[in-house]
């Protein structure tokens, strides 16, 4: 069996859309509950650069 490793850095957005995207998660798994650990998982942004998310 071969392991599983889960990316915890966000590389590729601000800190403001990692934000509202860890957001979204906490509110799906409240709703719905989750199936499995791996989706779970909140991120955490390498990136400096600010952002306005919008949706």
């Amino acid at each position: 069996m071969k392991s599983l490793h889960i990316l915890r850095t966000n590389y590729r957005n601000s800190p403001q859309v990692t934000e509202l995207a860890n957001r979204l998660l906490r509110i799906k798994n409240l709703r719905f509950g989750s199936i499995d650990r791996e989706s779970t998982y909140l991120v955490e942004p390498a990136s400096t650069t600010a952002a306005k998310p919008c949706l």
